[in-house]
């Protein structure tokens, strides 16, 4: 089977972050199209970007966080605003309060299908810049590189 790389800016909003840190870098995000799938080629490239992505990843934020962190189940997370790509991936903030989840903030790395926002990975606010915390097996042909600004 033939790979094939796709490579997608996504550009993070620095929410809720009055410190003037620049935390807004760019992340890029590879497909590679090595896995078998019933999905033609051409759409299994990118993920297809759905009306409405930004507010459906927004209201399913708290809960995607809830899921990551059990361990940590009174944990109230706090959303900051979605962005979305061309290329169909979303991400936004998410802050616990209390701060006891081991980092500051986090940035979920998601892809709209249908009717739902399908969790990718996640990264954690590490100093000025953001280092992946964790990856999913619900969408494996998307890599997210180890660090963004």
């Amino acid at each position: 089977m033939r790979a094939l790389g796709i490579t997608a800016a996504l550009l993070f909003a620095a929410c809720g972050d009055d410190d003037g840190d620049d935390v807004g870098a760019p992340i890029s995000v590879e497909a590679d199209e090595t896995t078998t799938s019933a999905v033609p080629p051409e759409e299994a490239s990118a993920p297809a970007v759905v009306e409405g992505c930004k507010e459906m990843v927004e209201a399913a934020a708290p809960a995607l966080a809830a899921r990551s962190f059990p361990d940590n189940p009174d944990v109230t997370w706090s959303v900051g605003e979605a962005s979305v790509t061309d290329a169909g991936l979303a991400t936004v903030e998410v802050v616990p309060t209390p701060d006891e989840v081991g980092y500051p903030a986090f940035r979920l790395v998601t892809v709209c299908e249908r009717d739902e926002a399908v969790l990718v990975g996640a990264y954690a606010r590490e100093g000025d810049g953001w280092v992946l915390l964790f990856t999913t097996d619900e969408r494996p042909e998307i890599v997210l590189p180890e660090t963004a600004g």
